[in-house]
């Protein structure tokens, strides 16, 4: 990838290539999540282990992407991630009112937001 326009030049192996936003891609583990997100994944781990593990998790990103690209990322990408988690959800899902709402305000946002995530 051409790192000043973004553009890929080559592909090594198409077997395991993914090209992906870095909004996709910015995810902590599901497993140390607080609980508080719907995204999050319990196994058993205490409250408290999954917030220092999160935390941990969190600062080690930050030190890697110093830029604050990574974090934003995470931050801003969200409430895309929610909805690519929705895509493969059957149609019943998607018949629901509130499922309707959910995507409504997602675009929304992202119609204030151009370019952010």
């Amino acid at each position: 990838i051409d790192k000043q326009s973004g553009k890929i030049m080559a592909l090594i192996d198409f077997e395991g290539t993914t090209v992906a936003p870095l909004w996709d891609c910015a995810v902590v583990p599901r497993w140390i999540l607080p609980s508080k997100y719907e995204e999050s994944s319990a196994i058993g781990l205490p409250e408290a282990s999954r917030g220092a593990l999160n935390a941990q998790f969190l600062e080690i990103m930050s030190h890697l992407y110093s830029s604050g690209e990574w974090r934003l990322a995470h931050t801003y990408g969200r409430p895309f991630r929610l909805l690519v988690d929705r895509l493969p959800f059957q149609i019943g899902v998607w018949a629901d009112y509130s499922c309707e709402q959910w995507v409504d305000s997602r675009l929304s946002w992202a119609k204030m937001h151009p370019g952010v995530g």
